[in-house]
């Protein structure tokens, strides 16, 4: 397999034990941060969701009170 470090290519099998640990470990932390990244985009969508909803019920609430406000000056 071809590893690429620092813009030059060295073909693992000529690596030494030590090395070819680091590209296995160094694969499996890039692997994870794509993940992490992939995670992070997906949690922000679900946020904005969220919060879109809870601003929704939130003017529902505030629409509510003022109808209230307006009903109770109405009797006075």
């Amino acid at each position: 397999m071809k590893v690429t470090v620092d813009n030059k290519d060295y073909d693992s099998e000529n690596l030494n034990e030590v090395a070819n640990k680091a590209v296995a470990k160094l694969q499996i932390i890039l692997n994870k941060e794509q993940q992490l990244n992939s995670d992070y985009e997906d949690l922000q969508i679900v946020k904005d969701h969220h919060l879109k909803l809870l601003r929704n019920e939130l003017s529902k609430d505030e629409l509510a009170e003022l109808s209230e406000d307006k009903k109770v000056k109405e009797i006075k």
